[in-house]
């Protein structure tokens, strides 16, 4: 381990997508966390510890990467750590993101996204692959977009918002906190 070391918190499939997206960068010094997976490999990658470990490790770069039935869990851990660790974002080399645009920390961007004009990304946000952020969008902490999803333009997601897969949420529409957006579906108002 050296100071560039990074520590992938879960080992599931977000935490094994993000394996992949800083192989694919050239890192090599990649670590897991995982409850379930300690002293295990998972795609070549060693399971060091359990996610409690954490502090053990606070000198090196983390990333939280829980699946949507643990993204309060991600959240609140993403605020126990804050302050105490670096944390990393896990961009695709073939997203697309706007100069413009704010992306925040511990944020996971899958193959082939696209984040337009002065758009914000929050803190421990997910966009699952082929998700689209259209200009002037605003999505909160904790939130989850599953592939496919498109947000139109001046949308505004709040805080812990699960949208399905193949979602749509029309121009100028505030998703409200918490709320869980159904597969296919179109969020036409408020």
């Amino acid at each position: 381990m050296n100071k560039e070391s990074i520590f992938i918190l879960g080992a599931g499939s977000v935490g094994r997508g993000v394996s992949d997206i800083f192989h694919s960068q050239g890192l090599s010094d990649i670590f897991f966390l995982d409850d379930n997976l300690s002293g295990k490999t998972v795609n070549k990658v060693p399971v060091v510890g359990v996610i409690s470990d954490w502090k053990k490790y606070s000198d090196y770069k983390f990333i939280i990467a829980f699946g949507i039935k643990d993204q309060n869990k991600r959240l609140k851990l993403y605020l126990d750590m804050c302050g105490n660790v670096e944390f990393v974002n896990a961009i695709h080399s073939s997203s697309v993101i706007s100069t413009s645009s704010i992306i925040g920390e511990n944020v996971v961007i899958f193959p082939q996204c696209s984040i337009m004009q002065n758009s914000t990304i929050g803190n421990c946000v997910s966009l699952c692959s082929n998700c689209s952020v259209d200009h002037d969008c605003v999505i909160g902490d904790g939130c989850h977009l599953s592939p496919g999803v498109r947000l139109t333009g001046n949308v505004i997601v709040d805080n812990l918002v699960l949208l399905g897969v193949g979602s749509c949420v029309l121009p100028g529409v505030t998703v409200g906190s918490s709320s869980i957006v159904g597969a296919g579906s179109t969020v036409v108002k408020d």
